[in-house]
Order: structure tokens, then sequence, then C-alpha cells
């Protein structure tokens, strides 16, 4: 939510790097935090339209619709898998319209997740939010996604975006200039403490 709400933010204001990038790499991250959690993004496969109409749901919206202007974006091809019902490749893929949005992308077979959402509409598994005790995404996660790359995939990500993370660079950048200013301060004894160190 927090996201989209900062894409909505940026889009009527000048945004910055560091503001664009700031959900967007913890949005990654966060997915990485476990490999399961592939399976609990909020997507719906070609396949499974079928699941959603018979419970009465008739209008999708489709993901990745903000990158129609690029110009390595397949709109129709993904809008032709949808009508088709049937998608050959990688999920998430398919979920940003066949652009690279990270390099840490962990690959999703959409043939793999056949039977996935099954059981959530038979009712044989009721989602009450507890993972650590259902284990059902971890488990089919392991059947469908290579574990040994995406801990790799995993490994990089952290790597580079601890690294990388201008919105920390900026934090520090802050708190150096406010102890600065404090320690200007200190030494007119302004203040008679050192209480107000930021680090």
């Amino acid at each position: 939510m927090f996201h989209y709400n900062q894409l909505a933010n940026d889009s009527l204001q000048g945004a910055t790097d560091t503001s664009i990038n700031y959900y967007e790499h913890r949005c990654v991250l966060q997915r990485h935090t476990k490999i399961s959690n592939m399976l609990k993004i909020s997507w719906i496969r070609p396949e499974d339209l079928k699941y959603y109409e018979s419970i009465g749901i008739h209008y999708f919206k489709l993901q990745g619709r903000q990158l129609i202007w690029q110009k390595k974006a397949d709109p129709m091809r993904t809008i032709k898998a949808y009508f088709d019902e049937k998608f050959d490749g990688d999920l998430m893929d398919l979920n940003s319209m066949f652009i690279t949005i990270t390099k840490f992308k962990i690959p999703l077979p959409n043939n793999k997740l056949d039977g996935y959402i099954k059981p959530f509409y038979d009712e044989k598994i009721i989602c009450e939010n507890d993972c650590d005790s259902c284990k059902y995404c971890d488990k089919y996660s392991k059947k469908c996604i290579d574990i040994d790359k995406a801990n790799e995939i995993i490994a990089l990500a952290k790597d580079f975006y601890s690294e990388y993370d201008q919105f920390n660079e900026l934090i520090k950048e802050v708190k150096n200039e406010l102890n600065y200013t404090l320690n200007e301060l200190n030494d007119k004894e302004v203040f008679s403490t050192n209480e107000f160190n930021f680090e």
C-alpha cells in the first residue's frame, strides 16, 4: 500500500531517485526475506481465471500497466495470455509485461504452479495468515522454485541494496549535518551536554 501511495505521489511531483527507489528496493527485499513469499504476491495466473470467474469476479486489472510506455514492454502478449488463459514462461515476466524491473528476479515457472491455488478454491485449505503453522506455500515453493538459485539471487540482492540504498545515504548525510551543527552549538556553549548526538 505504501509503495502505491509513493508511486502516486511521485507521479504528481518531481520525484528523485531516492524517492522512487525507496519502496521498490524494500519491496524486493521483503519479497526475498523468504522464498515462499513469491507465491504470496497478489498475482493471478491466466490458467486460474476460471476459479475467480466461478465465484463472480469478472473484471481483472493487469499488473505492470504503468510500464506500457517503455519500448520493450509487450502489453499485447500479456493480454493475449489472459484471453487464451494460458502462458508458458516465467510468471514474473508476465506480471511486468516482459520488462526486467529488477536484476534480482527469482524465476517462477508458470507451468509449475498448476494446481497451486486449487486447494484454496476447494476450501481444503483456508488461509488464516498463519504461515508458520500452515507451511503450504513453503512446501509448494520447493516444488516450483530452484531454491539454490533463489538463495544466490537473494544474497546478491541484499548485498546490492544495503550498499546502494540512497535513502540510507541521505539519512547518514542528514545525521552528519545535524551532529556538525550541534557540535558547533556545543562549542559556543549553547548546550551544556552532548545529549543531542544523532549517532
